[in-house]
């Protein structure tokens, strides 16, 4: 499973045109943080395969897998709330490596975030951002492998 990280971040730099020094160092957090969110979460190699087909999984791991991304990024607290400040935070590698594309993702996270209901289950809330996230993406031009959990 840990090869599909690679293979997603490897897709992330083709398809966004960031460096390749930026790129090292985004594989390696997303490596560390997907090695800690497969044991978290228990999710299973069909979750992670349509999160790389850029689909919400089915099950209740699978989308506890998006939570698990979103809370090492900042995205979300660990109580499950969404958090603004925390995502666009996580943005700032990306704010000096593309300023286009920081811009683009600030957007998706202003209009998805307030729009987002907070579910009591966490995981749900992380699925629903991401399903949001992604569309609001594609419209402005952003390739969806850059929302994958």
């Amino acid at each position: 499973m840990l090869k599909n990280f690679v293979v997603f971040a490897c897709v992330l730099v083709a398809a966004n045109a960031v460096s390749k020094e930026f790129m090292e160092k985004m594989m390696s957090k997303m490596m560390d943080v997907g090695q800690k969110c497969m044991v978290e979460t228990k999710a299973s190699s069909d979750d992670i395969a349509k999160l790389l087909a850029h689909q919400i999984p089915d099950t209740n791991e699978g989308k506890c897998m998006i939570f698990c991304f979103h809370k090492a990024f900042g995205v979300q607290t660990p109580d499950g709330a969404l958090s603004l400040e925390g995502a666009i935070a996580s943005l700032d590698p990306i704010k000096a490596d593309d300023m286009e594309l920081y811009e683009k993702v600030k957007s998706v996270f202003e209009t998805c975030i307030p729009k987002t209901a907070v579910d009591a289950d966490p995981c749900i809330t992380a699925a629903t951002l991401g399903e949001c996230a992604s569309d609001v993406g594609k419209s402005l031009g952003i390739s969806p492998d850059m929302f994958e959990v």
